[in-house]
């Protein structure tokens, strides 16, 4: 078996008035409007998902108001149509948010006037949207 030898060779110093040059190839300046671009395009998305969240927790809360005025609504329906109405009105009126809009309607499941349905509208929001031409 023969000894294996390794050498290394090690330069150290510093180049003392070489300053290295820029090969201009037209691709000089390039860094800054592509950084603009990227940061555009990631305060889109940001704004995106802001507006996004927002929508979806403002459908949540309005199918939340209506549920509880349906289920308000619906024990009193063995009473009577206009006692429902007024009852899920009421309940409406305690988780409504500024701007809500219901509507009532009787409906027949099993017997003639057994469901109530309420129908809740929200204008939707935008933070961002409106930037971007939403």
């Amino acid at each position: 078996m023969s000894p294996h030898h390794t050498s290394f060779e090690l330069t150290t110093g510093a180049s003392h008035g070489r300053r290295r040059q820029a090969v201009s190839d037209g691709q000089a300046g390039q860094t800054l409007p592509l950084f603009v671009v990227f940061l555009v395009v990631l305060l889109g998305m940001c704004a995106l998902a802001i507006d996004v969240g927002f929508w979806a927790q403002g459908k949540r809360a309005a199918q939340n108001s209506a549920d509880a005025s349906a289920l308000a609504g619906a024990a009193f329906l063995g009473v009577n149509w206009s006692t429902a109405q007024t009852n899920a009105s009421s309940e409406f009126t305690k988780n409504m948010a500024s701007g809500d809009t219901a509507t009532y309607a009787q409906g027949t499941t099993y017997i003639p006037g057994d469901t109530i349905q309420v129908t809740v509208n929200r204008e939707a929001q935008t933070f961002f949207a409106k930037i971007f031409g939403g």
